[in-house]
């Protein structure tokens, strides 16, 4: 903090002083600015004096403009969620478990247009499984340079999405730049923004007076991306909004060239989408994925024609999906059970399947499986009692696990 510096010692007259921008201090807290400095009328022992006032401290989201260079290179990124409203992010090397950046963010920004706006990085509504993740990671672009938002719903009722700038704190709001005008024009509620990793539009859901700004009701929700080059906004698609309570479809992301809404996960050849049934514990589904839109509202959730049944004991527990590390092969976890495992999406038609533990059988519980970027390794939180590490092993199951990390209790987001 800088000390108090006394500035404008050629007086012109006994109550006054002037500095370098020639302003004079003749009122008792007039404040004037001079070489980047921001200076106060004070009244002293030998009259009024310019005193410079102590530099502001920068917002913690601009602290580095170039933060977000580090992030986006390899490595496990984290979060941690403080009961303050901060967010704490870490990128943690997946071989020495050494955290290589690391950086903070408010959950909320004053902003002088729209009120507040929203990150939406530490939702506890949604299940910390692979689709969640993504939806996390792709609320940032590429390269970590731009940060979502969704704003305070305004006096005419809408809700705006839009963007943050990281190096210059510009904000953008693709609301105003996209929404309908005229005697048609409805009040629209943008919500669950996100940049499409593949072509980086900006991409988001927009629903009418029928829904809420969380998906809910039972309207429909357009699909929009816009291209942040030609400023041009597409519509790809519609998803019926829906109250369900057994899957989460209040987020979007972009998986292998498909939108998909809720805790879908699209197999990369982009033929198949899976999901956790909570209807029948133990149970996965596997369906057909549409063009541009994958929804898990409505018909998937009662149709048991694609299923899977995990073979006891895993049965009535309740399935979390973690990835695909082939076309025709899922990673997922089981509650109350200790392994991470694998299952085929061929094995369908309400068949029973038995899963395979890519870890080897031990007491404690093995959770959070994140795949690397070429699926051919994961890490995994391993909790004993009341310790959590983190861990790494090839997903073929080949070789003992490797732990990285000691004493973790952090949020894997992705493997980048």
């Amino acid at each position: 903090m800088l000390g108090i510096v006394f500035i404008g010692l050629s007086l012109p007259a006994a109550q006054s002083a002037t500095i370098s921008n020639n302003s004079k201090c003749l009122t008792l807290g007039a404040t004037t600015k001079s070489q980047g400095y921001v200076f106060k009328c004070e009244l002293k022992n030998t009259g009024f004096f310019w005193v410079r006032q102590p530099a502001k401290k920068v917002p913690i989201e601009v602290i580095s403009a170039t933060w977000f260079k580090s992030f986006s290179k390899h490595g496990l990124l984290t979060e941690s969620c403080q009961s303050d409203g901060l967010i704490n992010l870490q990128l943690i090397d997946p071989i020495s478990g050494k955290v290589t950046a690391e950086h903070s963010l408010k959950s909320t920004l004053p902003d002088s247009r729209l009120g507040s706006l929203h990150i939406d990085l530490c939702n506890s509504s949604l299940n910390q499984d692979a689709a969640s993740n993504l939806y996390l990671r792709q609320q940032f672009s590429s390269d970590f340079s731009k940060l979502v938002f969704t704003s305070d719903a305004q006096s005419d009722g809408s809700v705006h999405a839009g963007y943050i700038d990281l190096a210059s704190s510009k904000v953008f709001d693709i609301t105003a730049l996209t929404k309908t005008t005229g005697f048609s024009a409805i009040v629209s509620v943008d919500y669950s923004p996100i940049f499409n990793p593949i072509d980086g539009d900006f991409c988001f859901l927009r629903t009418g007076a029928t829904a809420d700004s969380f998906g809910g009701g039972t309207g429909n929700s357009d699909l929009h991306c816009s291209d942040l080059n030609s400023k041009v906004d597409s519509i790809l698609g519609n998803i019926p909004s829906s109250n369900s309570s057994y899957i989460s479809d209040e987020f979007l992301t972009s998986q292998h060239g498909i939108m998909v809404s809720g805790d879908l996960l699209v197999s990369p050849d982009s033929s198949t989408y899976a999901f956790s049934n909570s209807l029948f514990g133990g149970q996965v589904n596997f369906d057909a994925s549409s063009p541009f839109v994958s929804s898990s509202s409505a018909n998937p959730l009662n149709d048991q024609g694609n299923s899977t049944i995990l073979n006891d004991p895993f049965g009535t527990g309740t399935t979390t999906l973690d990835g695909w590390i082939s076309d025709n092969l899922l990673l997922v976890e089981l509650s109350g059970f200790s392994g991470i495992y694998t299952v085929p999406s061929s094995a369908t038609n309400l068949m029973s399947a038995d899963p395979h533990d890519l870890i080897p059988a031990n007491s404690a519980a093995n959770t959070h499986a994140v795949l690397s970027p070429d699926g051919t390794q994961l890490a995994f939180v391993h909790t004993l009692v009341n310790q959590s590490d983190l861990y790494t092993s090839l997903a073929s199951g080949v070789g003992l696990p490797v732990k990285v990390k000691t004493n973790f209790n952090l949020h894997i987001i992705g493997w980048q």
